[in-house]
């Protein structure tokens, strides 16, 4: 399309998109999706109002807002009124004009001769799927528009199949080209949809073409049948993007689906329905292109709707819910009324200690439409992450969607008491003692050098008598009060002796590992951290005196490099004292007197007769003449505002593009006052 026309199109439809209708009350992803591509849409037209280029944006805004019906915030008369002068050139032009033209009806004969003679061309020289599904796509469109005047051949549609032939595979699925050597998710999609645009324009192909288009058709089957459990694969090594490959497969599939030659179950599109279903929070309008139509596909098509199914809450405390609601929806997040919903749960680690078995539960209806209740009292006694695998039947028994969600069934844990004590070989030190939970030790204190080790042994279980809880974090640490940055992590590991009893022993090398030599006094936590859990635990036991050396021993060798090389205290230096300054009512004098000439400036300028009548009355000479008085009013401002607390740093940079801006106004301005003043004489 023409540089001029790119303007005036993209000008009047982005710049009339309107506010859509009151949302309701809760808002469905529908909703959501729609008011998103509408603000994209607005966005879009904001700025200075240069839309060239930008003919792809109208094609995916309205692509996307005819999938949700909201083509009503367009003024479509406006926008077709621009199409009447719109010249194609490009066949990516071509069949982005007439997919906006043709979903606002405003289809003019002009465009349509154009766009198809720019198809046909392609047509004909077509090599990669690209270009073959825009051509036909244009010549489909327009003959359905029965605004078609050129008459398409069979052979070419039949070079057409015959190229999709050579780039298909073994698995079902399509290259993009000859050269591309990487199969597509999105080329395959693209396929399917040339096939139903060549089938709508009713041209008569050879049988051995035929053939092909069942044989092709056949495939998609075989594709959405690759990936494991049943469901379509969504992406290819040659797909850039999995929502877009995703969404294309989905709509050539529902264009090429007629529910006869090809069986697809609903379970098969459940991975792309929640994959697109998911995407509905666009962040561009290319994205609200593909994934409007695709959704609208899976819910409106001739394809099986798959079902969805997502819990209320994904975290569960064990102390206060029995059940947790499971809502089954459709590809919109629609609430649907199904046949039956059976959920089989298991660990999220097969091998995990402590976690519920396997096991499998079919739903009882909740008070709402597709909203149903999961018991969980099952799970109380062994809290953990869980696989629920939520199956969907529909009113005749068949499958209709299949769900992979996450379920965390959370605890508090008990702290019971934690043993702390210093041996040197077999004799005990100073400290031997339990503490319950939350103790510490209080102003106790003890040293920890290389004669001695810490053993600490922690009491745990369940708050509510599960004895079966292991937190996956368990760890002691050691945190040096002087330098935060040594610290020490240690992991209490379950004892062989005693269930729910966790130990680990410290001496000075492996703190010294971790914390480096650093000497002095240590903080003391006991850290208790699981996905599990309602909230971790931290248990401040107190402090420890940690000794890298012996207290007989001089600090030699590494320890005393790097105490010399320890961070020093900080200075702090103490400024000269202020000057005596002058009373206020001096400043206020001196303020007074350096603004007078200000009013001996209006003196002088009333007693020369200084007036308005030479300014400017209007047009761009009175805008040039405004904006260079407020040029000097402002860099007046600007020089109040360095008196008042700016410095000199700042004030330059303002000074500088407050001074090119004047200069330039200025200059405007008077050429404007000279020319008229030439004009006059």
């Amino acid at each position: 399309m023409q540089m001029g026309t790119h303007s005036l199109v993209l000008g009047a439809f982005l710049g009339l998109l309107c506010v859509s209708s009151v949302l309701s009350q809760v808002a469905s992803r529908k909703r959501v999706f729609t008011d998103r591509t509408e603000e994209l849409a607005r966005r879009a037209a904001s700025g200075a109002g240069d839309f060239y280029g930008r003919l792809d944006a109208a094609h995916q805004a309205v692509v996307a807002l005819d999938s949700v019906d909201s083509l009503r915030s367009i003024d479509s008369a406006k926008l077709c009124q621009a199409a009447s002068n719109a010249s194609v050139i490009q066949l990516e032009d071509a069949y982005q004009s007439i997919q906006v033209y043709s979903r606002l009806r405003c289809l003019n004969a002009k465009i349509s001769s154009a766009a198809a003679e720019v198809a046909v061309h392609h047509l004909a020289t077509a090599d990669n799927v690209l270009a073959a599904f825009q051509s036909i796509n244009v010549l489909s469109t327009l003959h359905q528009a029965k605004t078609l005047s050129q008459q398409i051949d069979a052979p070419q549609i039949e070079r057409i199949i015959h190229l999709f032939k050579n780039l298909s595979s073994s698995q079902g699925s399509f290259k993009l080209s000859s050269s591309s050597p990487k199969r597509s998710i999105l080329a395959t999609g693209l396929v399917y949809r040339t096939l139903a645009d060549a089938r709508a324009l009713e041209v008569s192909l050879s049988d051995e073409t035929e053939g092909i288009v069942e044989e092709i058709r056949a495939s998609l089957a075989q594709v959405l049948k690759v990936s494991k459990g049943g469901e379509a694969l969504l992406a290819l090594s040659g797909d850039e993007d999995k929502v877009h490959a995703a969404a294309q497969l989905v709509i050539g599939a529902a264009a090429i689906y007629d529910g006869s030659a090809i069986t697809i179950t609903a379970s098969q599109l459940s991975g792309a329905a929640q994959l697109l279903g998911g995407a509905f929070h666009v962040g561009s309008l290319a994205d609200a292109a593909a994934v409007g139509p695709a959704l609208q596909a899976l819910t409106t098509s001739p394809l099986p709707s798959p079902l969805l199914a997502t819990l209320a809450s994904p975290r569960i405390k064990a102390s206060q819910q029995d059940t947790v609601g499971l809502t089954v929806m459709d590809a919109w997040g629609q609430p649907a009324s199904v046949g039956s919903v059976t959920v089989h749960s298991s660990p999220l680690e097969a091998s995990s200690k402590g976690k519920a078995q396997p096991s499998s539960q079919t739903l009882q209806a909740g008070s709402s439409s597709g909203e149903y209740l999961y018991s969980t009292a099952h799970l109380h006694s062994h809290p953990g992450t869980y696989t629920l695998t939520v199956e969907v039947t529909d009113a005749s028994g068949s499958p209709a969607g299949q769900s992979q969600l996450m379920l965390t069934v959370s605890d508090e844990v008990q702290l019971d008491s934690i043993s702390l004590a210093f041996s040197d070989g077999e004799s005990q030190a100073a400290i031997n003692e339990t503490l319950p939970y939350p103790q510490a030790l209080g102003t106790k204190s003890a040293t920890l050098d290389p004669s001695q080790t810490l053993k600490v042994s922690l009491a745990m279980s369940a708050k509510h008598g599960s004895k079966s809880v292991v937190p996956q974090q368990r760890m002691l640490r050691l945190t040096s009060l002087s330098n935060k940055a040594a610290a020490a992590y240690f992991n209490l590991k379950p004892s062989k002796l005693k269930d729910n009893t966790y130990s680990v022993s410290i001496t000075s090398t492996s703190l010294h590992k971790q914390a480096g030599s650093q000497d002095g006094a240590y903080s003391m936590d006991v850290l208790i951290g699981d996905n599990a859990l309602d909230v971790p635990v931290i248990w401040p036991l107190g402090t420890v005196a940690v000794s890298h050396h012996s207290s007989d021993e001089p600090q030699t060798g590494l320890a005393a490099t790097e105490a010399l090389f320890r961070p020093k205290p900080e200075i702090v230096h103490i400024g000269r004292a202020p000057g005596k300054r002058p009373l206020s009512v001096v400043s206020m004098l001196f303020t007074g007197l350096a603004l007078a000439p200000l009013g001996l400036l209006y003196l002088m300028l009333s007693s020369v007769g200084a007036n308005l009548k030479g300014f400017p009355k209007g047009g761009a000479s009175r805008l040039a003449a405004i904006a260079f008085h407020g040029g000097i009013l402002s860099i007046l401002g600007l020089y109040t505002l360095f008196w008042l607390k700016l410095n000199l740093i700042q004030t330059l940079p303002w000074l500088l593009v407050l001074g090119v801006f004047t200069t330039v106004a200025g200059y405007n301005a008077l050429s404007r006052l000279a020319d008229s003043s030439i004009k006059q004489q």
